[in-house]
């Protein structure tokens, strides 16, 4: 096939099919229901690219809030591979990152990816990790802070963006909003008008991801997480996170997690607002940051 064909498009719902069939090749653990949510997030930073008619790849890109852009789901049809459509899919994700003023682009590669992604101008920031639980070993023990945890509505919205941006780096409202109300589960740390931590997660085709997760302390991580573990009950769980915060680590450790693969947080750009990787014990996705 030649890529003179190729064509580049904006993703739309009537592409949702396609984008599961890729992720399901790759066994990737995205549900129907995280396409909508891309396309509620970022409407005009979703592309497909077809070859003869036919969607063989798939890339989003978010813009958060201008101070940096994530580009994620770039996916390829198996039988296209290293005929360079991933390429063409990045370079149109960072033409249109960077049309929108974003001085900065982010996201997580393989070791393989990241070689691909360096000669592109991205480097490394640090490791990123997913991590999964099965349930059928899981012991639960107790949480010295459960009476803190109360539900979250989308009236607590701003107070879990304020903590979230001062983690972060940049505004999710779009994402925090869309999981809030369309979410497995939400709960915060304290008083909900002005949390200590919160917590969402979302169902999956493999496993419930549990993410975000940002909390001023260990303790009232803890305390989130197990809340978190209760709501998935019988259920395999997944956890991505920031290598650099030590303190998860050992926690899912404790919980009986197992580490299946690590990833390269890489950034292209000036890398202004870095968040503060220590206060985020779960990140709401390899698609997201």
């Amino acid at each position: 096939m030649e890529l003179s064909e190729f064509r580049l498009r904006p993703m739309s719902e009537e592409d949702i099919g396609a984008g599961m069939r890729l992720k399901e090749l790759a066994g990737w653990n995205q549900v129907e229901a995280d396409w909508q949510g891309f396309l509620e997030i970022e409407p005009t930073g979703c592309f497909v690219g077809e070859l003869d008619g036919e969607v063989v790849t798939t890339g989003t890109a978010f813009n958060f809030a201008n101070r940096f852009g994530w580009i994620g789901m770039i996916l390829v049809d198996p039988g296209y591979r290293r005929q360079g459509i991933a390429t063409r899919m990045m370079k149109h994700m960072i033409s249109y990152l960077d049309a929108r003023g974003c001085c900065c682009l982010k996201l997580d590669a393989t070791d393989a990816g990241a070689k691909v992604y360096s000669r592109m101008g991205f480097q490394t920031e640090y490791q990123v990790e997913r991590w999964f639980l099965n349930r059928a070993e899981f012991h639960l023990s107790p949480s010295p802070d459960e009476t803190e945890i109360v539900y979250l509505s989308k009236q607590h919205l701003q107070a879990i963006e304020d903590l979230d941006v001062s983690a972060f780096g940049a505004s999710r409202k779009r994402l925090l909003k869309r999981y809030l109300n369309k979410g497995r589960f939400s709960f915060a740390h304290g008083e909900p008008t002005c949390p200590k931590g919160f917590v969402l997660g979302r169902p999956g085709s493999n496993a419930h991801q549990v993410g975000p997760l940002v909390a001023q302390t260990p303790e009232i991580a803890r305390s989130l997480l197990q809340a978190a573990l209760v709501a998935t009950a019988g259920t395999p769980v997944i956890v991505d996170i920031p290598v650099v915060n030590s303190h998860i680590v050992g926690l899912l450790e404790e919980y009986g997690f197992e580490r299946k693969r690590t990833l390269n947080r890489m950034y292209r750009g000036d890398n202004l607002y870095p968040g503060q990787p220590g206060k985020i014990f779960c990140l709401a996705g390899f698609e997201f940051g």
